[in-house]
């Protein structure tokens, strides 16, 4: 079983070579090579990852590789709003639950003060919009972008509630934006 592990600046040329691996599909499928994870420099990710405000968070094999990631945000302007950004998974091990460990390690870790849980895919990602069409988000809008639309779906709130009560959770992740650019974007409006 992989081993959670909270990802700091010195961890940033490890999760930009996994990022960069697991979004060149997304690139792919969009048909847009200048997707804002694929041009992030090793200088503005471990920026990024040395923010107060960000948290990172990882899978690490037997072998010690770092096989997902994801990072999340509170802002303290909206303290009831998170934001779930790139969560990537190596290409070798896709389809085996990692991403849905990491979505659920972080939906388990959130302050009961969130409300409101926002996420980004495109509308090409047909794999990430089943991961979270089963955590219970839905569509909310689409934005068009050069490489498609963005969809952006939302949540009940007694879903994520139910899961903040699992035990097992390691991490919280907090991000700027998590694309650089608006992509997809998911919502969960919990109640309280």
């Amino acid at each position: 079983m992989e081993s959670v592990v909270w990802l700091t600046a010195e961890a940033a040329g490890e999760l930009l070579t996994l990022q960069c691996a697991a979004y060149v599909t997304e690139a792919q499928a969009h048909n847009d090579l200048d997707l804002p994870p694929l041009t992030q420099s090793f200088g503005e990710l471990s920026s990024e990852l040395s923010e107060p405000g960000v948290t990172a968070i990882g899978l690490r094999d037997e072998a010690v590789r770092l096989v997902a990631a994801v990072r999340f945000h509170i802002s303290s302007e909206e303290p009831n709003v998170a934001e779930l950004g790139r969560l990537v998974v190596a290409p070798d091990v896709q389809g085996r639950g990692l991403g849905s460990r990491l979505l659920a390690i972080v939906e388990q870790r959130l302050p009961a003060s969130v409300t409101d849980v926002q996420l980004f895919t495109g509308e090409r990602s047909l794999g990430n919009l089943r991961l979270y069409a089963r955590f219970g988000y839905e569509e909310t809008h689409r934005t068009p972008t050069p490489g498609g639309l963005r969809v952006g779906s939302s949540r009940q709130a007694g879903v994520l509630n139910a899961n903040r009560s699992v035990p097992d959770a390691d991490l919280l992740v907090q991000l700027p934006h998590p694309c650089g650019r608006p992509p997809v974007r998911l919502a969960h409006q919990l109640d309280q």
